[in-house]
């Protein structure tokens, strides 16, 4: 979930995504694919249903973007350490999103390598009716 702890963390191989080499690079067999639902990654470049590819490693950095299971719930948020507590922050400049403060378990699933977006942001669709035949006079 890319939004609150409503999302259970389970597995699913009901679909199957084809990646070219190259962006996986020698992680290849460490990637899974998470389908990212909501809003508040926004800004990081997730938006909803697109597909993450996630490092399996809980070998993260300050400000790294990760995939983090809290009592069963998945989430992708960017990440923040303090001297007392781990920070789970949105990214998005909408307001009603909230960080998500570590005091219980969770577990870092993996770090956010590569976004495959669901619809091309640039990219406009249009319908372009079919034009009716000349008709000419002789």
């Amino acid at each position: 979930a890319c939004g609150s702890l409503n999302v259970y963390a389970e597995e699913s191989f009901n679909e199957f995504v084809q990646v070219a080499q190259s962006i996986l690079g020698k992680k290849r067999n460490e990637v899974i694919v998470i389908r990212a639902l909501g809003l508040s990654m926004q800004d990081a470049g997730i938006d909803d249903g697109d597909l993450v590819l996630v490092e399996l490693t809980d070998d993260v950095e300050d400000g790294d973007i990760v995939a983090a299971v809290i009592d069963g719930m998945a989430v992708i948020k960017k990440i923040t350490f303090s001297k007392n507590a781990v920070i789970l922050n949105p990214v998005t400049p909408i307001g009603s999103y909230k960080q998500i403060i570590m005091k219980r378990d969770f577990k870092i699933l993996g770090k956010v390598l590569h976004t495959i977006k669901a619809k091309p942001q640039d990219e406009e669709i249009r319908i372009i009716p079919e034009e009716p035949p000349i008709i000419g006079m002789i």
